[in-house]
């Protein structure tokens, strides 16, 4: 469909889609629907692996970058920025694999002539006829033009998938429902932005190296680049030109992306499950000294030392308290621990407790007359201390009158609204 045009006063073949898939049945039969797998497959893998795989990394050195902690929000501008740069990468490494399989699918069997046509009989064919004819170079033709497309669509893609998953998450859960849904949308967002560099990209991907080489129809429209290429499509075709192809290519887009988001996401959870379970392992063998299987209440003193340091240097009557405190919370339902109860029970408990001592000893800390109640300005330096925060930032969160005391249920009750410098996730816990 995006290649109809370049043809000068050609009447287009395919009408429509729906046109475009019943004459294609008609003439070439149902596996003429599947041209260019091989290397649309090929070109998926490389791309996929590079545009997924660093997004997170980029988008954490970015935000790390700007002095930000873990904890503070991603903002839109970050994630496009990432996306883009993921896209970028991915567009360079998979751009061979797009243009054979834009070429393959180009071949219209009979008279019905569209565009130029190059008759390889497979990948390698393709390959090894590229080579020959127009030299390695032309592998990478019009790469510019996908990394452009791919710095655009990418940047779009991933960052409302990412910004629109985490919003969604808070309010209805994790559920592979709201992947596909961000899919979706995400899917919509990419085709409006991408699909005029995709008509531009696709003509040159599909014609030959040199102009001497075309010489099938004598109205076949050259492009020199791909900003004359914009202005040709514009001049000839109007706008609508180039959004030409965009039912299919949502249809396309659509299902490979709901498909990609909901799998990555299930073996992401996978992969954090099985890495969880050798961590609880290790983390038990860790503690058991006396190596019988069970950790008891001397073992566990030494495991919430570890998961508790001193780091505010609290007095050592407060600190020992504080760590006596979280055994006994530890233990009220269990005189002594296993390796099942450890797993199932313990490491989400102890994730609590620790977070819930944490913030009694930043109170403590700042507790200065030993009164048990902060004032307003000792508030917000605990929790600058809690979360790595600006002070800016801090008191814009925190809606307190400046001359109010504040006790410890009261500080705990504003703590829990902030992200922890030191995060109290059961992966860090059990990485100890």
């Amino acid at each position: 469909m995006q290649l109809q045009g370049q043809i000068k006063g050609h009447i287009p073949f395919f009408r429509s889609n729906l046109d475009c898939i019943a004459k294609t049945l008609r003439m070439e039969g149902f596996w003429a629907l599947q041209k260019g797998l091989s290397s649309a497959m090929n070109r998926e893998i490389t791309k996929n692996a590079l545009r997924f795989g660093m997004f997170d990394p980029i988008l954490n050195t970015l935000h790390k970058f700007q002095g930000k902690s873990q904890g503070e929000r991603r903002q839109i501008w970050e994630r496009v920025m990432a996306g883009s740069a993921t896209g970028v990468a991915s567009a360079f490494a998979s751009s061979p694999f797009e243009l054979i399989r834009t070429r393959m699918q180009a071949n219209v069997p009979g008279d019905a002539y569209i565009t130029h046509e190059h008759g390889y009989t497979g990948l390698i064919d393709a390959i090894r006829t590229i080579i020959n004819k127009e030299g390695w170079q032309a592998l990478f033709r019009a790469s510019g033009v996908s990394m452009a497309r791919a710095a655009v669509g990418s940047g779009a893609n991933l960052s409302t998938y990412s910004y629109l998953r985490e919003n969604l998450q808070k309010e209805y859960g994790d559920k592979a429902l709201i992947d596909a849904l961000c899919g979706v949308f995400s899917c919509l967002v990419t085709v409006v932005v991408m699909n005029p560099i995709d008509v531009i990209r696709t003509r040159l991907f599909n014609q030959p190296r040199c102009k001497s080489n075309i010489d099938t129809h004598p109205d076949y429209t050259v492009y020199r680049s791909a900003r004359q290429a914009f202005g040709q499509v514009i001049k000839n075709e109007g706008w609508s030109g180039l959004y030409k192809g965009f039912t299919a290519h949502f249809l396309r887009l659509g299902p490979q992306l709901i498909l990609t988001f909901v799998l990555m996401e299930q073996f992401k959870k996978l992969s954090i499950h099985r890495q969880h379970n050798k961590r609880v392992r290790k983390a038990f063998n860790r503690f058991d000294t006396d190596k019988n299987s069970i950790l008891d209440d001397k073992e566990l003193l030494l495991l919430m030392k570890e998961c508790i340091p001193n780091e505010y240097q609290l007095p050592a009557q407060v600190y020992n308290k504080l760590i006596d405190e979280a055994v006994r919370d530890i233990l009220k339902e269990a005189e002594f621990i296993d390796y099942h109860y450890f797993k199932h029970v313990i490491v989400k408990q102890i994730s609590t407790v620790v977070a819930d001592k944490q913030i009694e000893a930043a109170f403590h800390v700042h507790d200065f007359n030993q009164e048990s109640v902060i004032n307003m300005n000792e508030t917000i330096n605990a929790l600058m201390l809690l979360s790595g925060l600006s002070r800016q930032t801090v008191t814009q969160n925190v809606n307190v009158h400046q001359s109010k005391k504040i006790n410890m249920d009261q500080f705990k009750s504003l703590a829990k609204q902030f992200t922890f410098k030191t995060s109290m996730s059961d992966a860090n816990l059990l990485n100890l």
